[in-house]
């Protein structure tokens, strides 16, 4: 197709205006980003491009550019595949935890004792359901895992030296780097031992009279193999303590029970860290634990005490939302009925009970030219950085065929957004990381997607 043949079928703004309508969206945005569009594909195409010129090109294209009016946050069906996917909110709330945040959106006892009528702690709910959970001394919460370690190496640290084996300077989502936490916090990085490996002579022999502790800072985004050594967790407690100075331990997803159950090796429990004798540890409450964001920090009295005293706990305390919901997902784990968890039940997923759901969503879906559908085995990942290395067997639903791109982004744009997978020519869609309450809402959408592309592919 010659040049000017492409810039003919560049379709009008009003079209496209009229064909994205009942998309939600602001119509003097909507307009912008349209204009924009076509602009760029008319540069395209004047540049010896070849670019799609079809209306429904020009569609995904602007639904992929805009902002729905009005909502800034979506419900996305998850059906990449990914458990804890921490662009779309990572953990789902279990029932009851849902139903605290709505108890607590009234006025509420947060920092009130009822006995007494006077001030109360914010921490002690949720650290009564800790101490039991973990035999930890005592407990804190602040809004997230990154405020967490600040807070944690600014009380065991105290403006002194920070020994941590080069192998666990890490950097998480967003550049945040462990050394650079250190700084602000105000103490010193020590490095000790090579990056693969670290010994125990190593946290020794950098031991002086200006450190301040130990810290151990879990790779829970990322893994090394090979010719790689660590020192035990147990063995630089007793290293901290011989030497009489505080150890941490930054456990990243933490976790309150045994993965094993699942066929999960290799994630350390919270209980571990703290049968180890870390003073203070700290994980996240929305990754393994399935909980909302938050900062979880438990530990010897005094430490915990510190943690609480310490200036920044103003600045990094958490709001009556995040404890309401994070004592109810809790309170799962100690009537040891955490299934009721979403990502613990989704875990918990029989192969079988994966094709159900699979053959529920599929059933009636009508035909489309050019495109098979199928059922696979796929591998699910556990996501936020947790356990990067572990995969869970999982089914999914395979697209393949010519458009799957357009079926993909049909699906994101949607009544009730569906986020899947694009791989190898393929649009994947999960079946474990989706939740129960989605399979009505996926089983229309794909209905949806499918009866519109029939017609348009039937009829061009």
């Amino acid at each position: 197709m010659t040049k000017s043949e492409l810039l003919k079928r560049l379709p009008a703004v009003g079209i496209i205006l009229d064909a994205l309508k009942e998309q939600g969206i602001h119509q003097v945005q909507l307009t912008s980003i349209i204009r924009q569009v076509i602009d760029e594909t008319r540069q395209r195409i004047n540049a010896g491009e070849t670019p799609d010129t079809d209306s429904d090109s020009i569609c995904s294209e602007v639904i992929r550019r805009c902002i729905p009016a009005n909502q800034s946050i979506t419900r996305v069906i998850n059906a990449t595949g990914v458990l804890l996917h921490t662009n779309l909110g990572r953990a789902v709330l279990s029932a009851s935890a849902t139903d605290a945040l709505i108890q607590a959106a009234s006025t509420v006892d947060v920092e009130f004792d009822i006995k007494t009528g006077k001030r109360g702690d914010r921490h002690s709910n949720v650290s009564a359901l800790l101490q039991i959970l973990t035999k930890a001394e005592a407990a804190a919460i602040v809004n997230n895992n990154a405020a967490a370690t600040m807070l944690g190496v600014s009380v065991l640290g105290q403006g002194r030296d920070v020994i941590l084996s080069r192998g666990e300077m890490v950097e998480i989502g967003g550049q945040f780097r462990m050394p650079d936490v250190i700084e602000a916090s105000g103490c010193r990085l020590v490095g000790v031992g090579a990056t693969n490996r670290t010994h125990a002579h190593d946290y020794i022999n950098a031991i002086n009279d200006q450190t301040g502790c130990i810290l151990r800072c879990h790779r829970s985004n990322f893994d090394m193999v090979g010719f790689v050594s660590d020192v035990p967790s147990a063995t630089l407690a007793e290293i901290a303590k011989t030497h009489n100075i505080p150890f941490g331990e930054d456990l990243g997803a933490g976790a309150l029970i045994d993965f094993r159950r699942f066929g999960i090796q290799g994630i350390r429990t919270v209980q571990e860290s703290v049968s180890d004798g870390a003073d203070l540890i700290w994980f996240s409450g929305d990754k393994l634990i399935g909980g909302p964001q938050a900062g979880i920090l438990v530990g010897s009295k005094r430490s915990i005490d510190a943690c609480k005293r310490h200036p920044l706990m103003r600045a990094l305390r958490p709001d009556k939302l995040t404890l309401a919901a994070l004592e109810a997902t809790l309170l799962e784990y100690v009537l040891m009925i955490e299934e009721n968890i979403p990502f613990i039940a989704a875990l918990a997923l029989s192969i079988d009970a994966l094709n159900e759901r699979a053959a529920t969503v599929l059933n009636n879906l009508p035909s489309m030219p050019s495109v098979t559908v199928d059922v696979i085995d796929s591998t699910c990942a556990i996501g936020a950085g947790a356990a990067p290395t572990v995969g869970v067997v999982s089914r999914s639903i395979r697209i393949l065929g010519c458009g799957v791109q357009r079926i993909h982004d049909a699906l994101l744009a949607g009544t009730v957004s569906v986020a899947s997978q694009l791989k190898d020519g393929c649009l994947l869609i999960d079946m474990r990381s989706i939740q129960p309450a989605d399979v009505a809402d996926l089983k229309s959408a794909l209905q949806e997607v499918f009866t519109a592309r029939s017609a348009k592919m039937s009829n061009p």
